[in-house]
């Protein structure tokens, strides 16, 4: 559980740098061309401002069920905030559209294999609704989702492209995340194994009724037993 929880400790905190690092530099570049975008303070505000509950309950959650269900909230909570952000900024065009890929890399951090590809179906899936809506035209007179410039197979192979990406990097981040938790815990295990034995070898030495003492290199002592320290004093 504590793993768990020292994870979700990163994803937010990678989430964090995300957004500050992507969004923040886009707010310079309208700044300097003198373009105004709403939306990208709202998501920034409304990132902080997630993270700071989600920061608390953290520390107060105790049980994993809880903590798993805080994390796919996360999740979801993440893709709505870069749907929203994709859908501004141009759909299948936006830039941003490779935070769906980042957010799956993140996710892919709990050491589940079928959490990185089930966060990675899913985000295929939002991404493709999106991708229709705005191929359709539904609600391109609120100002959201213009139309494309794309034609309707530059449209799909782009879509393409990122669906493979995202369940490529889903795929192999659950799997390596799950091997690096087997061998961590492998590798717990033969260090307990390990102390055990080390116990034991000393307890019969120690049990023994003959004088053991063991010297380095140069002749000095380094340890005795009980019957040799009467033995020689």
């Amino acid at each position: 559980m504590n793993d768990l929880r020292t994870r979700l400790y990163w994803i937010m905190g990678l989430r964090m740098a995300f957004v500050t690092l992507m969004l923040g530099l886009s707010l310079a570049f309208q700044v300097a061309k003198g373009v105004w975008i709403e939306t990208f303070y709202v998501l920034i505000i409304a990132t902080y401002a997630l993270t700071i509950p989600s920061a608390i309950l953290l520390r107060v959650l105790t049980s994993s069920t809880a903590l798993t269900i805080l994390f796919w909230i996360q999740v979801g909570i993440d893709f709505l905030l870069e749907t929203m952000l994709v859908a501004r900024t141009g759909g299948i065009e936006s830039p941003f559209a490779v935070l769906y890929v980042m957010t799956v890399a993140v996710a892919s951090l709990v050491p589940r294999r079928r959490v990185g590809l089930l966060t990675a179906c899913f985000c295929i899936i939002l991404f493709g609704l999106l991708t229709n809506i705005q191929l359709h035209g539904l609600i391109g007179g609120w100002g959201w989702l213009p139309p494309s410039r794309l034609t309707v197979p530059e449209t799909f192979q782009t879509f393409g492209v990122y669906a493979l990406a995202i369940l490529v990097v889903g795929i192999l981040g659950g799997t390596l995340a799950e091997q690096l938790q087997q061998a961590d815990q492998s590798l717990r295990e033969k260090e307990q194994g390990l102390t055990r034995l080390q116990a034991f070898h000393e307890n019969i030495v120690h049990s023994i009724s003959s004088g053991v003492f063991t010297a380095d290199a140069t002749g000095c002592i380094t340890s005795f037993n009980p019957a040799a320290q009467e033995a020689i004093g």
